[in-house]
């Protein structure tokens, strides 16, 4: 067996439990434009999907023009958040730093996500 040469983490939902906030937020945007969201719209067409490709999936009636102004939105809505580990990942982050095994973050996310979350959690170095 080949020892491992790297690891990948996700960040929403592997570093990070996302998922109250964007329940949270996709309930509150559906319900302004009269749509009730299932669980199945979050599964196959939020958790895990672009921002932008989540606009189309969900409201295919709005323009692209109003993308930005969404986007702004959603910027101040996650520049806002408390984040909160998925249990135990900072532990293991630094128990693999102390191996040597190098650890890559792998997201969808904005680069200013990215920094929020590495600075509230602590996790600057810990990522290659």
């Amino acid at each position: 067996m080949e020892p491992i040469q790297a690891l990948l983490f996700d960040m929403d939902g592997v570093v990070i439990d996302t998922v109250p906030a964007i329940v949270t937020f996709w309930n509150q945007v559906a319900a302004e434009h009269g749509i009730t969201l299932s669980d199945e719209d979050f599964t196959e067409r939020i958790h895990g999907v672009p921002v932008r490709d989540s606009l189309r999936r969900l409201f295919p009636m709005r323009s692209p023009d109003a993308d930005s102004a969404f986007l702004a939105r959603i910027e101040a809505d996650e520049r806002t958040q408390t984040y909160h580990e998925v249990l135990g990942v900072r532990a293991l982050l630094v128990t693999l730093r102390g191996l040597g095994i190098p650890v890559g973050l792998i997201t969808s996310g904005m680069p200013w996500k990215v920094a929020t979350v590495t600075e509230q959690l602590q996790l600057d170095g810990l990522f290659g």
